[in-house]
C-alpha cells in the first residue's frame, strides 16, 4: 500500500478532529452547541450583544434570539451599561456558570472514557499527538511558495 500523501493526511487529520468536536459538542452538553459558546465567552467577561455577534460570527437578530433563549432559561442576565445608557450588557448568572462547569466537566468525561478504553502504547501517541496539535495551532503556518524562483 503507498504511503499517503499530505494532502490525504492532512483532509483525514481535518476531518477526524471536526468529528471529534462535533460528538462531545453534541453529546457531552446539556444546550446546544451555539448556546454553549456565547455562554462561554460571557462567562469570559460581560459583553454586548454586538460584542457576542462579532465573537461567533453571526447577524445580529440570531445574537439576540441566542441571548434570549439564554436569558429565558436563567443563565444570563441583561443589565445596563453604567457607561453608556443605551447599552445592555450580558453577564452570566450562577446558574449560567453552574451549567458551563458541568458542561466542561461532561465534556472532559466523555474524553476521558475514550482514552481509558486505549491501550498504553495508544495514550502515549495521544499525548504526542496532543502536544502536536497544539503546536499546530499555536504557530502560523509558513507561507505557500510563491512560484518565483
Amino acid at each position: 500500500m503507498a504511503e499517503p500523501t499530505i494532502q490525504q493526511v492532512s483532509h483525514e487529520l481535518r476531518a477526524a478532529c471536526m468529528r471529534v468536536s462535533r460528538r462531545v459538542r453534541v453529546e457531552a452538553s446539556s444546550l446546544p452547541p451555539h448556546q454553549v459558546a456565547v455562554l462561554a465567552k460571557v462567562n469570559e467577561q460581560p459583553r454586548t450583544a454586538a460584542e457576542l455577534a462579532e465573537l461567533e460570527l453571526v447577524s445580529a437578530p440570531s445574537m439576540s434570539r441566542t441571548i434570549g433563549e439564554l436569558e429565558a432559561a436563567g443563565l444570563i442576565s441583561r443589565e445596563t451599561s453604567p457607561d453608556d445608557r443605551r447599552q445592555r450588557i450580558v453577564t452570566i448568572t450562577g446558574a449560567g456558570i453552574d451549567i458551563i462547569d458541568e458542561i466542561r466537566s461532561t465534556r472532559d468525561y466523555w474524553m476521558v472514557e475514550r482514552v481509558e478504553a486505549c491501550t498504553d502504547e495508544e495514550r502515549a501517541i495521544l499525548v504526542q499527538a496532543t502536544a502536536l496539535l497544539n503546536r499546530m495551532v499555536s504557530h502560523p503556518a509558513a507561507p505557500e511558495p510563491s512560484g518565483d524562483k
